[in-house]
């Protein structure tokens, strides 16, 4: 009676345990059978400052079926849209990974979900989802030369701040281009503490030159020790010397000028951009324009300022020369620094 009850007892608890999927032994014990779970994911569940470019990926610890797009999906965790993206598993590894098919956007809550759909035989995935935040791409804050500038010395030092540690600058990232030969300046680069970074050339580059700094910014080029990419730019600038004035006829605080006189300018080199506008003569009292013509001289090199009438005598007068990119510079278009004196007529 004792032994016929045993048995029908184990034979009820084997029932019961094969209602709830684990298996009975031989000898009557229970073996449980394994259920899928998620081992790892990356990013991990809470984390901060992720690359806009990363992968989302999830371990199991048994080999899974059914993992596809509508399985393991990645959304905007505010409004719910859906991140497109690739989805891959492999069999021998467990790992799922997701793709997305577009850049991540930036400072963004990202919800990452894999359904029950998946599963391991008769066995599924519990539910899971665990979400991360991207974090900001890095961003320049200093750039030298300065964007357009002109007169830049042959031995300048481009230069970059950006406004958090990076990584990936090197010749290839950070170049220095001749724009007209296209050629790229050979130079070395440098860093102080991974926000400052300088190209050197490794000879003066030519005057009178128009360059082009390229910054290039990338999952595998320039971007921050998280992985965000820097947004890749570019700036010009002209090499070479300021013109300069080096000969007049009209020193600076001069009295006793000749009421008939011409102002003769001479420079340091040719230019260009030199009129009635951009060399002007006033009286110093009233403001009051000279009317003058402005003509340049093969026989003495220089450029005469011709009033139009005899000045007033007894008469202070301000010479003015305006410099500037769309005024008085040289040929490249270095311009000359503008100056202002004042004199005396007699």
């Amino acid at each position: 009676m004792l032994r016929h009850a045993r048995q029908r007892t184990m034979s009820v608890v084997g029932a019961l345990l094969l209602a709830a999927g684990i298996g009975v032994s031989s000898a009557g014990s229970a073996a449980a059978v394994p259920v899928p779970v998620t081992v790892t994911v990356s990013p991990a569940a809470g984390a901060y400052s992720v690359s806009t470019l990363a992968n989302v990926v999830a371990t199991f610890n048994l080999n899974v079926t059914g993992v596809d797009g509508t399985s393991f999906s990645l959304a905007n965790a505010a409004t719910g849209a859906s991140v497109p993206a690739v989805v891959t598993y492999n069999g021998t590894t467990k790992v799922a990974v997701l793709n997305p098919s577009v850049t991540l956007a930036s400072d963004t809550v990202y919800r990452a979900t894999l359904t029950n759909a998946i599963r391991s035989g008769s066995e599924y995935l519990p539910p899971t989802t665990w979400t991360f935040t991207t974090g900001l791409p890095p961003v320049a804050q200093y750039k030298w030369p300065t964007p357009a500038s002109t007169a830049v010395e042959p031995w300048t030092i481009a230069q970059i701040t950006f406004n958090e540690i990076v990584t990936g600058v090197t010749s290839s990232t950070f170049t220095l281009t001749n724009n007209s030969t296209g050629a790229v300046i050979p130079a070395t680069v440098s860093t102080d503490f991974g926000r400052v970074w300088r190209l050197q050339p490794a000879a003066q580059i030519p005057e009178d030159t128009w360059f082009t700094v390229k910054v290039t910014g990338g999952l595998t080029a320039i971007r921050d020790l998280a992985g965000n990419p820097f947004a890749s730019t570019s700036w010009t600038f002209l090499s070479g010397l300021r013109p300069l004035l080096q000969t007049w006829n009209v020193a600076p605080n001069a009295t006793g000028i000749s009421t008939s006189t011409t102002l003769n300018m001479g420079f340091s080199e040719a230019i260009t951009g030199i009129t009635p506008t951009t060399f002007t003569l006033k009286v110093l009292a009233t403001d009051a324009l000279v009317p003058a013509s402005v003509t340049w001289s093969s026989g003495t090199g220089k450029w005469v300022l011709t009033p139009s009438a005899p000045l007033a005598a007894g008469t202070q007068y301000r010479l003015t020369l305006t410099g500037g990119t769309a005024a008085i510079r040289d040929l490249a278009g270095n311009p000359l620094a503008s100056m202002a004196w004042n004199f005396t007529t007699a």
